[in-house]
């Protein structure tokens, strides 16, 4: 990936602060929105194979033992998922950049029932939970929404990369990753009251260092199942 393009690792109270946004930064308004991990084309692209996950996973029963590891087909990316704990069809994300195989982002899901769907200028304020004892708030952008009949899902994405070992530190002694949307009177910011019936969602971290590891062995010797995504 492009060092140009994405935003680099900032403290928040003494400790790495996965994915910020920092709050120090210009205000963000709907012409500028935060930097995305990749850039629009490749993103569109991650979409179109995010997509795809769920045919991998339908008999999937127990959400906390389930990951899903795989290599897109239309993007340079490796996806590491899991399944949510409170939306159970709704995926945590991370995106391994199968470039360099280090490289990693972030993406999350969120179904709702609203009438209302939210577009990719949309940037919401999310306020994520690392359990136990540790949060912060940041902003996400949206990829992209997709029609599932009588609800829709929405898939967000946090603007910066980290390296793998960046991450590992961040996330290997937390129980959980959790969000929750909140509105903010921000300028450029969106009102996901207007959007989401629910706005929160955790994923399970227990297997997480071990299934990041096994992807990015996975990426260097690129060894993967002849079924791409």
């Amino acid at each position: 990936m492009n060092q140009k393009n994405f935003i680099t690792r900032r403290s928040y109270s003494n400790e790495a602060t996965l994915f910020i946004n920092p709050k120090k930064t210009k205000t963000i308004t709907k012409s500028k929105k935060p930097r995305m991990v990749f850039s629009f084309f490749i993103v569109i692209l991650i979409f179109s194979a995010i997509l795809s996950i769920s045919a991998y996973a339908d008999d999937t029963k127990d959400t906390e033992k389930f990951w899903l590891i795989d290599r897109a087909k239309t993007a340079p990316i490796i996806f590491i998922a899991t399944k949510g704990e409170i939306q159970k069809d709704d995926y945590l994300t991370f995106l391994l950049d199968s470039d360099n195989c280090e490289e990693v982002g972030l993406s999350f899901q969120i179904t709702s029932e609203m009438e209302s769907v939210p577009t990719s200028d949309d940037i919401f304020q999310v306020l994520v939970k690392h359990n136990p004892g540790y949060e912060y708030i940041t902003k996400a952008g949206i990829v992209d929404t997709y029609d599932l009949g009588n609800s829709f899902y929405t898939q967000f994405i946090f603007a910066n990369i980290l390296s793998v070992q960046e991450v590992i530190e961040a996330l290997s002694q937390k129980e959980s990753f959790e969000i929750e949307l909140q509105y903010s009177n921000e300028e450029g910011l969106s009102d996901p009251y207007l959007f989401f019936d629910i706005m929160t969602n955790k994923w399970n971290l227990s297997k997480f260092k071990k299934h990041l590891l096994e992807a990015q062995t996975k990426c260097r010797y690129q060894h993967f199942d002849t079924k791409e995504i």
